[in-house]
């Protein structure tokens, strides 16, 4: 029997997660693109179908899909991807059938929990008029791709192909032109509002459902959130709706989401007591939280020099082991929420406190998990306060990352930090220089009669003057060290704190890099300003 190479791709998924203002939003838009591609996956496992990517096997996810009873908190974990990979026997036709059979499957769980989240809707005061509107946009949610080709004899031309055609499909696909119009009948029966309805604030393009005086009274819509459109209400209502009546309990993982928010997060207050002031507020020392965004660098690349099937899987395989057995644990050891952890793409909240030493601890175990394909990752962090729009701190956290990897020179970390005043630092550097060990050195020498306070703004207040930029001559680095041990010399108070020039040899190293190719000068001066804002002791929130 003839067989293909079908591969699906479920989207958008960057864009959903990060359209939230909670963290229990975040996780909940994150878990459930998990949760439908297990129904579009499912039909394929049901048939017989070898997977090749991912690796469902133990996948704890999947299994509380398919079995309610199976229920853990490792599977409340969204570890599925939205690409799934599958060897399919059959021709076109049954390939196609099969491929309908996923989508009608993932469509169907989606109008599952669409039905659970408009009964409370209604609970809230939804009028039925509204449902049109609602259907509409739950149905139009998500996008569905696949292509499939023959298996030949060479596994990797198979792939190169199957990736060509399906980028060739998602840039001809089929859509409607996105818009809204209500039927004649409730037209009449509906107020004008809703025949032109305002967007949905976080999404920016689907029509609210309900009223201005709807939102304000929803009381599940706390915090001023809203108004949105359906799929946003259904990332809301979706972990108390949907999971508890399909788990049949209240006491779970979701139901806690909600309190480990942005503002916890930047507390370190996982255990309702630390971080906190008096007032029950956040200390100003711990009053910023990072959105970690973390990927592997040149999998494609990987990917195509993989000759068989059988390699495939294995890097499939590992992939799993990594994001499942090395990623919560690292994330939860540096009191971080994990919203995401897909193989190679991470996405985690963090205390500001605990960030860059949570991306090399990530690194290092992709690092040495990915060892026998060689490969490493970049990781961008963005560092904002906890009253900053979650939302613009994904964005910015997925910008560092393409900093990191474009012009940091991968792999490398780019730091992004958002200042409530409106400044903006930006640093980083690639993992193999002095950039981090720079970092924790200062940080740790910034204590009370090891280093003064002012060190940062003394080295800034000289190096300005030079407008240092990625085409500052490479030969004026000299004039970049002395400059910062004049000030060294001057603003770290204690001897012992740079034991056998520690520290000007890090400086050093780290210079090394930033007038290399892929470096900025400017980053150097960034660099302590971050660290002396981020672990003030007393200062601005």
């Amino acid at each position: 029997m003839d067989k293909m190479l079908l591969k699906v791709q479920i989207g958008p998924v960057q864009e959903f997660i990060g359209q939230a203002r909670s963290t229990r939003d975040m996780w909940a838009g994150s878990y459930m693109l998990s949760w439908l591609a297990a129904a579009a996956m499912k039909v394929f496992k049901d048939a017989g179908s070898e997977f090749v990517f991912p690796a469902l096997e133990e996948q704890p996810l999947y299994e509380m899909f398919c079995d309610s009873k199976k229920s853990s908190s490792t599977g409340l974990i969204p570890t599925l991807p939205n690409v799934f990979m599958v060897v399919v026997s059959g021709g076109k036709d049954e390939i196609k059938k099969l491929a309908a059979e996923s989508e009608s499957a993932l469509k169907e769980e989606l109008q599952v929990i669409s039905g659970c989240c408009w009964q409370k809707m209604q609970k809230l005061g939804a009028e039925d008029s509204w449902k049109q509107r609602w259907n509409y946009q739950v149905t139009h949610f998500p996008i569905f791709t696949w292509q499939a080709v023959p298996c030949g004899v060479d596994w990797s031309d198979d792939v190169k192909r199957l990736s060509r055609a399906l980028a060739a499909r998602r840039n001809t696909h089929n859509f409607d032109q996105w818009g809204f119009t209500l039927s004649a009948e409730n037209k009449v029966k509906s107020d004008q509002s809703l025949v032109s309805a305002s967007k949905d604030v976080l999404s920016g393009k689907e029509e609210i459902i309900g009223t201005a005086e709807f939102w304000k009274e929803s009381e599940i819509f706390w915090d001023g959130a809203g108004p949105y459109g359906a799929m946003n209400c259904i990332k809301r209502l979706f972990p108390l709706e949907y999971l508890n009546q399909r788990f049949n309990t209240r006491r779970t993982y979701w139901d806690n989401m909600s309190m480990i928010n942005t503002r916890d997060l930047a507390a370190c207050n996982t255990d309702g007591v630390k971080g906190m002031d008096s007032k029950g507020e956040p200390n100003p020392v711990n009053g910023y939280m990072v959105v970690l965004a973390m990927d592997g660098d040149s999998m494609g690349a990987a990917i195509e020099n993989l000759k068989t099937k059988e390699e495939y899987t294995r890097f499939s395989k590992t992939l799993a082991g990594f994001s499942e057995q090395h990623v919560p644990s690292i994330v939860a050891a540096n009191e971080g929420q994990l919203v995401y952890a897909g193989g190679d793409d991470v996405l985690a909240l963090l205390p500001a406190s605990a960030a860059l030493k949570c991306a090399k601890e990530l690194r290092e175990a992709f690092k040495s998990s990915m060892h026998e394909y060689k490969l490493d990752s970049s990781c961008g962090i963005a560092v904002a306060h906890y009253m900053f729009p979650l939302q613009r701190t994904v964005q910015e956290a997925r910008a560092a990352e393409t900093r990191a990897k474009n012009e940091r020179g991968r792999p490398a970390f780019a730091m992004t930090l958002l200042k409530r005043s409106g400044e903006i630092i930006h640093w980083g550097g690639k993992w193999e220089s002095n950039a981090y060990e720079l970092y924790e050195q200062y940080t740790c020498m910034a204590q009370p009669d090891e280093a003064s306070s002012r060190f940062p703004y003394a080295l800034l207040q000289l190096l300005q003057p030079y407008k240092l930029s990625p085409d500052t001559n490479k030969d004026f680095k000299g004039v970049v060290l002395k400059e910062f041990q004049h000030v060294r010399s001057h603003q770290v108070l204690c001897e012992t704190a740079n034991p056998d020039g520690k520290f000007d040899k890090l400086a050093e190293g780290y210079l090394d890099h930033l007038f290399s190719e892929n470096g900025n000068p400017a980053d150097f001066a960034n660099l302590f300003l971050a660290s002396a804002f981020m672990n003030r002791q007393r200062g601005e929130c």
